[in-house]
């Protein structure tokens, strides 16, 4: 066995010298992150490689010949290349590259993707894609018969180009067919559908079990629960169960049907229906997001909307009140601005900003520094949870006309009334519940 320790300044090379050999890697303490992909030489007879102790490993593409491949704990891509291959992924999430040859695929640990992305049907004579079985953990070319795979620890597949035959096995699939019409089906855990790759919208109705637009056109779908969809414009049905159905950014129609669905948005949708039973949207992190009244089939389809770290989410024209919650982390932060009804918004862990809009809204502070911005004809709201401390109340939409302020005791003083008169049109109110007026100082309003 070769031994070859790498650590600072060193380079990576000379592998040609150890074809047939057991070559170990051992990293030094600082090697520099570019030390990140190896091309294993192409020309020479197969090599046993560990990369188990290597850091920065995050692809290894193999030679021309038969491989034995070992990585460690970081998220990898291992490619085998050409011959019989055996790649092994260690620990974190891992994706195997299938190509030609019969190879040897064990994922390791982690959540483990099996690709092939990469297969060349026409240099094996064909036109055909892959038939995959993770049931039976293997996978072969449509036609020639040159690529006769196995695989183990692997819980997620993507298709070739072409034409690919995937079935998924008892654990929670996600499968890609890839471009080119494909059947695919989920098997028995709670399964996705994904298009993440896809460069066109889709269309893909999982009651129907067909799809239509981009890598979705002319393929057959059955045993799925969940979609992903494209970056772009998707419009993604859901069945008679309980889906996930996630635009992924993108003008994206949504409509959940009976069950109870999570609908996930990433850009200002179209249409967003959840249907029968009780639904979820969710807005992704660090997206902007504006819904209005023509977003809802009925906004009583959705009974709570969740607005991820990171997140703007503002409604416009909407007139029956919502739940909302930000899931804002420490140090991060949500913006949210409700409907002209009843709402009720709930601040995270983070320094959220929530204005509650036209409307009786039932406001909650949360654990970070959370501003409240309020407007004129805003009507009368309660906040509850205000931190007099951290939290402030912002009230520079009134252009700093403060005549019409006044803020007092409440509730036998428990609590605190701040009234917003205004010269034309009904005065507006606030109630900060269990703060006590003597809590609050010049810092918690912003004029």
């Amino acid at each position: 066995m070769r031994v070859l320790d790498f650590g600072p300044g060193s380079s990576i090379e000379g592998f040609e010298n150890y074809q047939n050999q057991f070559v170990y890697l051992v990293s030094g303490p600082d090697v520099a992150p570019e030390y990140q992909g190896f091309q294993l030489a192409t020309d020479q007879a197969g090599l046993y490689v560990d990369f188990r102790d290597f850091d920065y490993v995050t692809r290894v593409t193999g030679g021309n010949f038969g491989d034995y491949v070992f990585t460690g704990d970081g998220n990898d891509v291992l490619n085998g290349g050409g011959g019989d291959d055996f790649l092994i992924g260690g620990g974190g999430n891992d994706v195997l590259e299938g190509g030609r040859g019969s190879n040897s695929f064990d994922g390791g640990t982690g959540t483990n993707t099996l690709s092939y992305e990469h297969f060349d049907a026409p240099s094996l004579g064909g036109t055909l894609g892959v038939i995959i079985n993770m049931e039976s953990g293997s996978a072969s070319d449509g036609e020639s018969s040159l690529v006769q795979d196995t695989f183990s620890n692997i819980a997620n597949v993507r298709g070739s180009q072409y034409g690919d035959i995937i079935s998924g096995d008892a654990q929670n699939n996600v499968i890609e067919g890839g471009v080119d019409v494909d059947s695919l089906t989920g098997g028995d855990g709670i399964d996705t559908l994904s298009f993440e790759h896809s460069s066109d919208g889709v269309i893909v109705d999982l009651q129907e079990g067909f799809g239509s637009g981009g890598d979705a056109e002319g393929e057959t779908y059955g045993s799925f629960e969940n979609i992903l969809g494209s970056t772009t414009d998707d419009a993604l049905y859901g069945d008679g169960g309980a889906n996930t159905l996630n635009g992924n950014g993108g003008n994206d129609e949504l409509y959940g049907r009976d069950g109870n669905d999570r609908l996930v948005i990433g850009n200002s949708p179209v249409k967003v229906d959840g249907g029968e039973g009780t639904d979820l949207l969710f807005i992704l992190r660090d997206s902007t997001v504006a819904l209005t009244d023509t977003s809802f089939t009925g906004l009583a389809s959705i009974e709570k909307i969740y607005v991820r770290d990171g997140a703007s989410l503002t409604m416009t024209g909407v007139d029956i009140g919502a739940k909302l919650y930000s899931q804002s982390v420490a140090d991060g932060g949500s913006t949210i601005t409700g409907t002209d009804g009843a709402d009720r918004i709930a601040a995270g862990k983070g320094n959220d900003v929530i204005a509650g809009g036209r409307g009786g809204d039932s406001l909650f502070g949360g654990a970070g520094a959370d501003t409240f911005v309020f407007a004129a004809g805003d009507g009368r709201d309660v906040i509850r949870k205000f931190d007099a401390i951290n939290d402030t109340i912002d009230l520079s939409a009134l252009g700093g006309d403060t005549d019409g302020l006044d803020v007092r005791s409440f509730h036998g003083g428990d609590s605190t009334l701040i009234t917003l008169a205004h010269e034309f049109g009904p005065t507006d109110k606030i109630i900060l519940l269990d703060v006590a007026f003597g809590s609050l100082t010049e810092g918690s309003f912003i004029l």
